[in-house]
């Protein structure tokens, strides 16, 4: 085997590559496994394999790899801290959340898609999980790009009421993980209208009209 590009390494017996593994020497088929160490690069790769039997015919086999130790970015730009969000507009029609924000991965890049950008709400009194964009593959991201992308967000009923601290999660193709924690704190969601019933003044009920 041999690798060229951001590391080379001419032509190397995989036996002699340090936690290699090869089976099947002898036969017809043959499993083979090697590492490279890339951490501490990034670009491109080209890895070939190379096969030689007893009457010293050969063939190679070669792949492309980007090598990618870098972190991808992102950012919201919606919701602000301490945005409020009522659910519904002043004439009273119901209106979604906007969640949106920007990712990007530098070059050289292993991509990003729209599957590994994760928003979280996490409620402030006990620290409960909502999973706002879930990565599914059914795609929650119903507007724009991964560069810019956007999503209209309405709770669910069984949503509470009170302080969220939203959380941004973004992985690219190599497994990387944002570099440090994004988040918006202090969103309230306040939908639903207080009630109150058993009003009493000294042990006597009292009705809305009194």
């Amino acid at each position: 085997a041999k690798w060229e590009g951001v590391l080379n390494q001419n032509y190397i017996n995989i036996n002699s590559i340090p936690g290699a593994t090869i089976s099947g020497i002898g036969t017809l088929n043959v499993s083979y496994s090697f590492p490279i160490n890339t951490t501490a690069t990034n670009g491109n790769l080209i890895v070939t394999v190379r096969a030689e039997d007893d009457m010293s015919r050969s063939n190679e086999l070669a792949r492309d790899l980007v090598v990618d130790n870098t972190p991808p970015t992102g950012d919201f730009n919606t919701p602000a801290n301490n945005e409020l969000y009522r659910g519904k507009d002043q004439w009273n029609n119901p209106i979604p959340l906007i969640i949106s924000g920007t990712c990007a991965d530098s070059i050289p890049s292993s991509g990003l898609i729209l599957q590994y950008i994760k928003v979280n709400f996490r409620y402030q009194p006990d620290s409960s999980i909502v999973n706002v964009i879930d990565g599914s593959t059914s795609g929650k991201i119903a507007l724009g790009s991964i560069a810019n992308w956007s999503y209209e967000w309405t709770p669910a009923n069984s949503v509470k009421d009170g302080l969220y601290t939203a959380i941004l999660l973004v992985n690219d193709r190599a497994g990387n993980n944002l570099a440090s924690s994004v988040e918006r704190t202090n969103i309230r969601l306040a939908r639903f209208t207080p009630t109150m019933s058993n009003f009493r003044i000294n042990g006597v009920p009292i009705t809305p009209n009194m």
